[in-house]
């Protein structure tokens, strides 16, 4: 990037490549890429890397990953809930039962993600689950046909990923 672009890569660009990497299952090629970045790695590209170990169940990375991101931001209670997701996949239930009790001995809260739909040159902002927006049945609408339009067109949800997400009740 720096011979052919002139451009010095920064934390976004290793966080972007640790993502792709990650998605794609290259979990050993991601993890070297943060080894080998010149600082150390921010929380987001730790992040995208605990992130790509859920999707591909990878246990001991995840492990890696989360004791760095309770280093650096101990406070984030979406990371506990990801190693704990992981640990669930991998049915180790006593680790998922000891990270929940910390969360919650911490007082942490998990931060809801929050999604953006244009409707009708409107801007809507959302949560999972919100219906208090006064367009709500509008937005789901348009969302059932963008999920309509997805599967005739071949998509086939990923359900191997779906827990039993106790972070509700965190």
């Amino acid at each position: 990037m720096l011979h052919e672009y002139q451009l010095e890569p920064g934390p976004e660009h290793y966080g972007i490549i640790v993502d792709l990497l990650g998605r794609t299952g290259e979990l050993d090629k991601a993890m070297e890429i943060v080894e080998r970045m010149p600082n150390p790695a921010a929380p987001h590209v730790w992040g995208a890397l605990l992130g790509a170990c859920r999707i591909h169940n990878n246990t001991k990375l995840g492990e890696a990953a989360a004791k760095s991101l309770f280093r650096l931001d101990p406070n984030l209670a979406g990371y506990y809930i990801l190693l704990s997701n992981i640990y669930a996949m991998d049915n180790k239930w006593e680790n998922v039962t000891n990270l929940r009790t910390l969360i919650k001995e911490k007082g942490l809260k998990k931060v809801s993600g929050q999604s953006v739909v244009e409707v009708e040159n409107d801007i809507c902002s959302f949560v999972a689950g919100d219906r208090l927006h006064l367009d709500s049945d509008q937005i789901y609408g348009v969302l059932g046909k963008l999920e309509a339009k997805m599967r005739e067109e071949g998509y086939v949800p990923n359900v191997d990923l779906l827990l039993h997400d106790m972070a509700d009740a965190v």
